[in-house]
């Protein structure tokens, strides 16, 4: 095992070094126009998604709490003259130069595909390439310019080691790196879970979104609203973008300390999370009075 681990070692930096000089040709313009969009020599670029293969793990890359595998956490948001998409497309993280993605427990053996959405300004050119665990997933490529797209690729083999995978991607001309949308998709059962945003109001009403595995709203999903410790409880279903609102005014006071409990059900899966008693109520501030000046 230590042989072939020692081969896989060096297989991978073979690899590593031969994209090394790949992205420097293409920074120096040595790629011509009708080449400079090819993926490395391995063809790692898929014309659709396989069948039977199912979503394993998802960024909505750019929004906050909903960037997991993101390191660094950068987030930028193009706007709609710049980049004519939706705004989940063109919200985007982005690295001074370059970032890093890291993703764990996944399975060594699983044949992945990689879904990238790419999106960058009109007029703005971007130049990228993107590494799996330090091997080549594609070349120089010039971004979507001023609109988002996205590409699916086959994760090279070696690159998720001990259940853990880095997604290292590259500027190799322009700002910095930047990607709008990433997924890992492998033919394993599928993941089913929930997310589930609050938003308190100071009025007293509590608002929320019950979103599924890509944060897309799901309509129908029950939630129930617990008061703990007092007895009280509130149940309401998701309307159709997902969301829903509940009038908890009459149980809340300022300066009177408590938490809610809100849960979201659907389709067997189940999100939790938690509402204090201060976020939905106004506290008027207290101000210390100012003595009048005295002779002194």
């Amino acid at each position: 095992m230590n042989i072939l681990h020692a081969a896989a070692q060096l297989l991978r930096g073979i690899a590593a070094a031969l994209l090394l000089i790949a992205m420097t040709l293409g920074t120096h313009g040595a790629f011509g126009a009708d080449t400079v969009n090819t993926t490395a020599a391995d063809g790692t670029e898929l014309p659709e998604m396989p069948p039977g293969y199912r979503l394993q793990c998802y960024d909505d890359c750019g929004v906050q709490g909903r960037q997991p595998h993101v390191p660094l956490n950068m987030m930028h948001t193009f706007p709609p003259e710049a980049v004519k998409a939706d705004e989940k497309d063109r919200t985007v993280t982005n690295g001074m130069l370059n970032f890093d993605m890291v993703y764990e427990g996944l399975d060594d053996y699983a044949p992945y595909v990689v879904a990238v959405t790419y999106a960058s300004e009109k007029g703005n050119r971007r130049l990228q390439s993107l590494q799996a665990g330090g091997l080549p997933v594609h070349g120089p490529r010039v971004l979507p310019d001023g609109v988002a797209q996205r590409f699916l690729f086959k994760l090279p083999e070696g690159a998720i080691v001990d259940g853990k995978l880095t997604l290292h991607f590259v500027c190799n001309e322009g700002h910095n790196a930047v990607a709008s949308l990433v997924e890992l998709w492998a033919p394993l059962p599928a993941r089913n879970a929930l997310h589930l945003t609050l938003g308190p109001t100071i009025t007293g009403t509590l608002t929320g979104l019950v979103s599924d595995f890509a944060y897309t709203g799901i309509q129908g999903a029950d939630v129930s609203i617990d008061n703990v410790g007092r007895g009280e409880s509130t149940t309401l279903q998701t309307g159709a973008d997902g969301t829903f609102a509940a009038d908890l005014s009459s149980q809340v006071k300022p300066g009177v300390n408590g938490i809610f409990q809100v849960t979201a059900q659907h389709d067997g899966a189940h999100a939790k999370a938690e509402a204090f008693f201060s976020d939905l109520c106004f506290i008027e501030p207290v101000y210390r009075p100012i003595p009048e000046a005295v002779a002194g």
